[in-house]
């Protein structure tokens, strides 16, 4: 290695501004264009391919780009810096070792293995580069056009799945079929349930890599559902399947893939009974395995041990229900001393915590506890197996902690400043690379001591590029819901509020959060929409009701079997408490929100009467009779068990007096909120004489991207000037 640079941190965050030829120029208000950024270029950031590395006072970053890039160490206390290797060392590396060199951005994935050793996982492969002197090997590689793969603890194997049927390549490089028959309609590997309870895989390898457990999901109990595309030549159409609500659902099952023998063992599940498979967690000896049943009424769950080897159920560790909903997000973790002990996550507190439960299921104790919500176990740590590190909410639910816990001690917070933290973890438990930032602070990156609790000066960042223009002012503000409780909202004012129209932006539902104590409020691309709304003259605030994420069990359950009732409530105080503090103009109120948020905003106007001059949804959910069954049936229950709560639930039976201009949007390739949803709000509309606009984009899926974000998001400015009327501004 050869010194390259050491330079001031002064200096690295003005030469490092991602943009900064149009920064370094902005002038006028906060742009409308700042939404359609690219993610990399819309936000203040961490260096590229910024890691930990083994030696506690270096990390390692990319400088430049393309061919012009340089992997460099940083010492984290003086800022110098020395070059690893170059581009144009890597490829002539690759070059020798007859391996194609791949993008020259997949340097930024390259991690540390040891000080000597890194690793990148690359699309198909895996790519190490041993240094002194470079060398570039590959260890495994598997087909591109993949639709999912995981690697064997050793990284020596890679499951994948092509054509819906898994694959496992041996460390020999061999390739073995280890399902066969599966296409769209019976799948293998891949996840299954319509991704609820925390289920985004499929492919699960037993810590001794010796096992590849794996989801099969048989889609064909669903009844068909035709959609029709029109946008390209001659149309087509295709029958696929959506689970609503209740209909039937599609059949899961587990299978076990074993290398040794090369064969595949099906766990004992009974076919015939309506229930969800979720949460595989693998035994430390790697001879059983841990999956949770929730029953289709999703009012109960049983955590069962099987046998990996004949695929019979062991034992019931536990069963746990609740009369509202049970939703295990997150599978079960063995602690590591061996003790088959195990920790899990339960809402019996009241709040999302973790117990320790005996190797016989039984709970020994909460381990962690307080009024926060644990939002994710990171790691046990190395040195200290006892030990482990988790992501809280902390005491303020707007905010993001790194918490240190003992099994049989404290639990306090590793992160102290104000804000949403994100963390990453060295392998060695010792240290903690921290990404944060407030309501006033765009980011503040740096390196923890986790056994001292000291923090290196913060290293350089990629700064805002929307920096020179002049944005709103953030504010967050408490309010109280109709039982009592604190209700959290955010606000972005214009110059002058006295007289400004106002846009109310919701989502509202389970499992989000929208006021967030971060920088711009979070990282949403809908964030910096409203930060361009407010700039130009409206008033935008957005608050999270009851139903909402990371406020305890009460909060978030107490929208069962009411949808569309107890939101709308929470969301009308809010918009008088944003009224009567800002002097806003009361007969110019829009409110905008996308899928959950676009189904809460009909339901605003349609509940809120005259409040709204302007109602713009998203990809509405309108009839929940036609949504998914584990999405909706969690909060509903089966239409046959609630008619009323369903009915109650539909905008479309509130039109009586809809005066808000309403706007529907809709991607005809939605299959998350189907097409059926837009069509049956718009009727009934017609029949009510109320007013209704309905814009498509073809080919369109439930997120819109690229040029059909852009379009719909500059429509929904021009409705909103249109219907609410914005005063005049500087900038247009």
């Amino acid at each position: 290695m050869r010194i390259f640079l050491l330079i001031s941190l002064s200096c690295w965050n003005v030469a490092a501004v991602l943009g900064q030829e149009v920064a370094s120029a902005n002038s006028g208000v906060f742009p409308l264009e700042a939404a359609f950024a690219e993610a990399a270029k819309a936000w203040p950031t961490k260096l590229p391919g910024l890691r930990l590395t083994q030696d506690p006072l270096r990390v390692s970053h990319i400088v430049g780009e393309g061919p012009d890039a340089k992997l460099v160490l940083r010492r984290i206390d003086s800022g110098e810096e020395e070059i690893v290797f170059s581009r144009a060392e890597w490829e002539r590396a690759c070059e020798s070792a007859k391996i194609a060199p791949g993008d020259p951005g997949d340097l930024a994935a390259l991690e540390w293995r040891s000080s000597t050793r890194l690793e990148a996982v690359l699309p198909g492969r895996i790519l190490r580069a041993d240094l002194e002197p470079l060398r570039v090997s590959e260890l495994v590689k598997w087909p591109v056009d993949s639709s999912a793969h995981a690697l064997s603890p050793d990284r020596k194997c890679v499951a994948y799945v092509r054509e819906f049927n898994v694959f496992v390549v041996g460390a020999d490089g061999a390739t073995v079929t280890v399902t066969r028959g599966g296409y769209e309609d019976l799948t293998h590997g891949v996840s299954v349930s319509r991704v609820e309870f925390g289920i985004t895989e499929g492919l699960f390898w037993s810590p001794d890599g010796l096992r590849l457990a794996f989801y099969r999901e048989d889609l064909r109990p669903i009844r068909g559902y035709p959609s029709v595309e029109l946008h390209r030549g001659p149309a087509t159409s295709k029958t696929w399947r959506y689970p609503m609500a209740g209909q039937a659902g599609s059949r899961i099952a587990v299978g076990i893939y074993d290398q040794r023998s090369k064969q595949v063992t099906w766990l004992a599940t009974d076919p015939d009974v309506d229930e969800y498979l979720t949460n595989l967690a693998w035994h430390p000896g790697s001879e059983h395995l841990v999956v949770s049943h929730v029953n289709r009424a999703q009012d109960r769950e049983d955590v069962v041990e099987y046998d990996a080897r004949t695929g019979s159920a062991s034992r019931t560790l536990l069963v746990e229900s609740d009369p509202e909903w049970q939703e295990p997000l997150s599978p079960i973790r063995y602690l590591p001393d061996g003790s088959g002990r195990f920790l899990r996550f339960s809402d019996r507190s009241g709040f999302r915590h973790l117990d320790l439960h005996a190797s016989s299921g039984a709970v020994e104790q909460a381990v962690t506890t307080g009024a926060l919500d644990v939002i994710d176990f990171l790691a046990f740590d190395p040195a200290e197996p006892d030990s482990f590190w988790v992501t809280t909410t902390g005491p303020d639910p707007r905010q993001r902690h790194l918490y240190r816990g003992r099994i049989k001690g404290d639990f306090v917070p590793v992160t102290t400043e104000r804000g949403s933290h994100e963390v990453e973890l060295s392998a060695d438990g010792g240290r903690a690379l921290d990404v944060w930032s407030n309501l006033e602070t765009p980011l503040v990156v740096q390196v923890i001591d986790l056994k001292s609790g000291k923090k290196c000066a913060p290293l350089p960042i990629r700064t805002d590029p929307w920096q020179g223009f002049v944005g709103p002012q953030a504010k967050f503000f408490e309010t109280k819901t109709a039982d009592d409780q604190t209700m959290y909202g955010l606000m972005l004012l214009p110059k002058e509020t006295k007289g400004a129209p106002v846009v109310h932006y919701v989502y509202g539902g389970p499992h989000v959060q929208l006021v967030q104590d971060a920088w711009r409020g979070g990282k949403s691309r809908w964030n910096l929409w409203l930060h361009a709304l407010a700039a130009r003259g409206y008033i935008v605030f957005f608050a999270d009701n009851r139903g909402t994420a990371f406020r305890g069990e009460a909060w978030q359950q107490s929208l069962h079997r009411r949808l569309g009732t107890i939101e709308v409530d929470d969301q009308l105080a809010a918009l008088d408490f944003v009224l009567d503090r800002t002097g806003a103009d009361r007969k110019r109120v829009g409110v905008t929100g996308w899928s959950y948020g676009g189904y809460l905003s009909l339901c605003l106007a349609v509940h809120g009467k005259d409040r709204y001059a302007v109602a713009m949804a998203g990809a509405p959910v309108t009839n929940w009779a036609l949504y998914e069954t584990g999405y909706g049936e969690r909060y509903l229950d089966r239409p046959f068990e609630n008619e009323e709560g369903y009915r109650v639930a539909n905008p479309a039976h509130h039109l009586a007096g809809l005066s808000a201009r309403t706007l529907i949007i809709q991607g005809s390739a939605d299959d998350t909120v189907v097409m059926q949803h837009a069509y049956e709000f718009v009727d009934a509309c017609v029949r009510a004489r109320a007013p209704v606009d309905l814009l498509v984009y073809p080919g369109q899926a439930h997120g819109f991207r690229g040029p059909a974000f852009e379009h719909a998001v500059r429509r929904m400015t021009d409705h909103l000037d249109q219907f609410v009327g914005r005063p005049s501004a500087p900038g247009r």
